[in-house]
């Protein structure tokens, strides 16, 4: 709608010029010559404005992509440090995190990925998807499925029904944008021995393996509302994550 008001007022204006030349130009032949050529240069002057329009326009579109690449290249530098930061607190400990700080935690894994990320979620989805921060995590994901051709996948532990229907749109928007989303019942867990042993075992359900360099567990209450997060290097204890999951995965539902 803008464009097309924009080309009106372009045409209008050419218009007013032509005609104003004409009508000043007298009736002879001559004076008919000079105001043909008035109208052709009011026509002259709409091409001219819209010239200077759309360049005006194009500047303004460069300034905001240098905008949005200024802030990309802020975040990614911020990723970065954080990277380095982490890498120094990793040793044969884990780095704790604040319950505050699990968002910004998560989003910074996302972004160091390169070939796998394998993830589990079990907080109370008014923790976690409910979140807008949620939103950009998607993003990031989508982004390394496309540009690394990353093999991303996520099993949703949910306690019931009820649980299912409020996360059921999330798997759907999560599958649709390559991420390799499924479901499983909190029981099978417990009805299912190898299962059973594995998460009798785990630090927490609630957890993620980034390629074979981290792996980061989300601390909970009984409530399932998030206290803390630790994120260890991998290594042979923690490779047993590595196939909890992948027999998680195969037990897990695909929404149909």
């Amino acid at each position: 709608m803008k464009k097309v008001l924009l080309k009106i007022v372009e045409i209008t204006f050419g218009l007013i010029i032509g005609f104003l030349v004409f009508k000043f130009s007298g009736n002879n032949i001559q004076n008919n010559l000079n105001g043909l050529f008035g109208i052709l240069a009011g026509l002259l002057s709409t091409v001219v404005l819209s010239i200077y329009i759309e360049s005006y326009s194009t500047h303004r579109k460069i300034d905001i992509l240098k905008s949005d690449f200024q802030n990309l290249k802020e975040l990614l530098l911020k990723s970065e440090n954080y990277k380095v930061n982490l890498i120094k607190l990793l040793n044969d400990k884990p780095a704790v995190f604040e319950r505050n700080d699990v968002p910004q935690l998560w989003l910074d894994l996302l972004w160091e990925i390169n070939n796998r990320y394998w993830a589990t979620t079990y907080i109370k989805p008014s923790e976690g998807w409910e979140q807008v921060y949620t939103k950009i995590g998607n993003d990031i994901q989508k982004a390394k499925i496309y540009a690394n051709d990353a093999d991303i996948r996520r099993v949703f532990i949910i306690d019931n029904k009820d649980e299912f229907k409020s996360v059921e749109k999330v798997i759907q928007e999560q599958m649709k944008i390559g991420i390799k989303s499924r479901y499983i019942y909190k029981d099978e867990l417990n009805n299912k021995s190898f299962l059973k042993t594995y998460s009798n075992k785990a630090k927490s359900l609630d957890f993620s393996i980034v390629d074979d360099k981290f792996i980061s567990f989300v601390h909970m209450n009984r409530k399932r509302i998030i206290s803390k997060a630790e994120i260890w290097k991998m290594n042979k204890e923690n490779e047993f994550y590595v196939d909890f999951y992948k027999s998680l995965f195969n037990e897990a539902s695909e929404i149909q």
